[in-house]
């Protein structure tokens, strides 16, 4: 196996999940990997690498072990357990390795030894945040012949209390539950939507013509203080959906949304939209 030395600057993120014996950091801020979402380990993570009471944590591990087998020109391990890497366009992301990248980025280690696994296309940069917590809302209408225009929201998001897989997808296009209608239902704390059904106000020749339209409404609420985890809402159009499924509008993202996140949402429109 080949390495080759590469610049710690570019190593784009810190590691969230870890081998054994795990984060030595972590386990004494009680922030446990199977608990907690990735967003906040992220945060922990970073926000600690530049205080000194944290870091003196970091070395009194076994990271301080670690840190002590760093030499210059040589990185700790890679005979027994190599550092690996992923490649795009000059930015890296840790696979393998990742105490020992960690402990690079935390402590100042300019160059490590790895080895590189280049890709075809850009899957992990993350995609940039998007919009602000508030009210957002979605009406479509529906006609006599059962016609439908409008638009509809798509709401996913990550378990707030799980990391490790599991996310929460709600298509919300009135598909009828019992006692979903004129509810406000809470998926988790800050992230609430309700769904409401109304007659419009047409007279009587119109309603006879078109017959009474109905008016779906639908409202997500996002609070500032919902936790640290990720929301991704999209509004479509029903004109959008049958002739471009990528065409949806962001109205709100936060979190570690990746680059192959974006196929997968599109992929997870491919539904009957009526």
């Amino acid at each position: 196996m080949s390495f080759i030395d590469v610049d710690v600057n570019k190593i784009v993120e810190y590691p969230t999940t870890f081998g054994s014996p795990g984060c030595h950091l972590l386990d004494q801020l009680g922030i446990c990997f199977y608990t907690n979402t990735v967003e906040k380990i992220m945060y922990t993570i970073q926000s600690s690498a530049t205080d000194p009471e944290k870091l003196s944590i970091c070395k009194s591990g076994y990271c301080g072990k670690l840190l002590d087998a760093f030499k210059p020109g040589h990185t700790p391990g890679n005979h027994h357990d190599p550092i690996t890497l992923s490649e795009y366009n000059g930015k890296y992301w840790v696979g393998e390795g990742k105490h020992r990248v960690c402990i690079a980025k935390r402590f100042g280690i300019k160059t490590i030894q790895a080895n590189i696994t280049k890709l075809d296309r850009d899957i992990y940069s993350l995609l940039p945040t998007v919009g602000s917590p508030g009210l957002f809302s979605a009406t479509k209408i529906k006609t006599k012949r059962h016609f439908y225009t409008g638009q509809y929201l798509f709401l996913w998001a990550g378990k707030p209390d799980h990391t490790m897989g599991g996310s929460i997808m709600e298509k919300l296009n009135f598909k009828y539950r019992k006692g979903s209608l004129d509810v406000c239902h809470n998926i988790f704390d800050g992230l609430d939507y309700s769904q409401i059904v109304a007659s419009s106000d047409n007279n009587f020749v119109k309603r006879l013509i078109c017959g009474n339209p109905q008016l779906f409404s639908t409202y997500v609420s996002i609070s500032n203080d919902h936790p640290l985890t990720k929301i991704w809402l999209v509004r479509l159009s029903f004109d959008d959906i049958p002739n471009n499924k990528n065409k949806v509008e962001t109205l709100y993202r936060v979190g570690l949304w990746r680059k192959h996140h974006e196929k997968e949402l599109i992929n997870s429109l491919d539904l009957d939209f009526y």
